[in-house]
């Protein structure tokens, strides 16, 4: 399986596929659209309250901030390829927590390390992702301890 470091993410939800997706530009320079669906990210949310790490990859989910939203969002074109995750591998760190992305076919995981700051703006913005698309936020209990206790290894894989 080839893996390829996500250098900077914009997650959105787009209504007409009912789904999250995120625009990630990849170390290579090239712009990748990754689609995350309700059922992987319900599997997903119980465990990231968890992820607690620190690393320097920008993730760029808040237009409130002093920059130009256009300047720093990750923008796709016609030509982006667009991948459908099947399935998101976890390692946790000392120094990072890192969610890899797995495509269908499982030849090409997108790899996106998150430090503890940057993990919480994703974590919110993937929330305001949820409330946006009317989805359940049932598995958002956990987060706030009234789902019982996760235990998850420092690595694992959900489907």
């Amino acid at each position: 399986m080839r893996t390829r470091k996500v250098d900077k993410v914009t997650l959105w939800y787009c209504q007409d596929n009912d789904r999250v997706a995120m625009n990630t530009l990849t170390e290579d320079g090239e712009v990748v659209k990754i689609w995350l669906t309700c059922r992987i990210l319900d599997r997903l949310v119980p465990h990231l309250a968890q992820c607690t790490s620190r690393s320097d990859v920008p993730c760029e989910t808040s237009d409130t901030e002093a920059e130009p939203a256009a300047n720093r969002k990750v923008l796709e074109s016609d030509a982006s390829p667009e991948v459908l995750v099947t399935a998101i591998h976890i390692a946790q760190s000392e120094q990072s927590t890192t969610l890899g992305f797995d495509d269908q076919s499982r030849s090409e995981r997108y790899s996106l390390s998150l430090a503890d700051r940057d993990m919480q703006k994703w974590r919110q913005a993937l929330r305001d992702c949820f409330r946006r698309g009317g989805w359940s936020e049932a598995a958002w209990d956990f987060e706030y301890g009234f789902g019982g206790e996760v235990m998850s290894p420092s690595s694992f894989t959900i489907h």
